[in-house]
């Protein structure tokens, strides 16, 4: 039996993990917005340098999780987990017409993800999301922007 038949399950996800890192000319995919890669070393080592970093899945549950949402594909950030991958395309935001999702802004902006993902929860009780951005990044940054 070659690698890819003894671990069809984790070759699943390492090459659907490719597809949406490198989806084609014409295709599209949200992790080319948020600048997504995967790691040299599984490109050019292949599935088996992945499954060598990562171990076979503990489960048919486990899910492959970064752990920094903001960070590509590589065995420092990536795990095997029963959590439910992290959705951080879900909160949209519009700053000057510009519409974009939380991990975008994070980004522009220098700006801890998780720390302003929970900001943007107990806010969101009280206004839209790109008001609760504003009044987020106004108090951390300490400087009155204009958008």
């Amino acid at each position: 039996m070659t690698l890819i038949q003894d671990h069809p399950n984790e070759y699943k996800i390492y090459r659907s993990m490719l597809k949406n890192c490198n989806p084609g000319p014409n295709c599209y995919s949200s992790y080319e917005d948020k600048g997504i890669t995967v790691c040299q070393e599984w490109l050019k080592g292949g599935f088996k340098t992945f499954l060598k970093d990562m171990g076979t899945k503990p489960s048919n549950k486990h899910k492959l999780l970064r752990k920094d949402p903001l960070k590509g594909f590589n065995k420092d950030n990536c795990e095997w987990s029963l959590k439910a991958l992290r959705r951080i395309d879900n909160i949209l935001i519009t700053l000057n017409g510009t519409t974009k999702n939380l991990c975008y802004w994070c980004k522009r902006y220098n700006l801890d993800y998780g720390n302003t993902h929970r900001k943007m929860k107990r806010l969101s009780k009280e206004m839209c999301p790109t008001d609760a951005f504003k009044k987020i990044i106004k108090i951390i940054l300490n400087c009155p922007l204009t958008f």
